[in-house]
């Protein structure tokens, strides 16, 4: 499994691979920290391993990291794909755990992507 996400969400793309370790599942962090122009060869080289991929941002999914990912992948990499992120909505203030809770961005629910493109798989 290939988590990829940049800044904060990095953090808790690592707390969820702890999680999945629990439970025998290996997955492999790639800090995406230059959205524009990604590492392709970093991506290829994590999906040629891994063969899944989650991406989580804390940014619309439509139009952000996501999107660009996901194009890439149909174009030259065909995996099984989950985009975390915003549901074209704007967001609100408050506790920075209680929003991650929210909008689908904690460690808890990258876990939770992870395992179920495993169950597609």
């Amino acid at each position: 499994m290939t988590i990829v996400a940049y800044g904060d969400i990095v953090f808790e793309a690592i707390e969820a691979a702890g999680i999945l370790a629990k439970d025998g599942i290996r997955a492999e962090v790639v800090d995406m920290y230059s959205v524009k122009p990604f590492d392709r060869e970093a991506l290829v080289r994590s999906l040629d391993k891994t063969g899944a991929l989650v991406v989580a941002e804390n940014h619309q999914k439509r139009n952000g990291l996501g999107y660009e990912l996901s194009n890439f992948c149909l174009k030259n990499k065909v995996v099984p794909f989950e985009n975390l992120g915003l549901e074209d909505t704007f967001a609100e203030s408050g506790g920075y755990r209680k929003l991650l809770e929210k909008y689908g961005l904690s460690k808890t629910h990258i876990a939770e992507a992870a395992k179920r493109i495993l169950g597609r798989v």
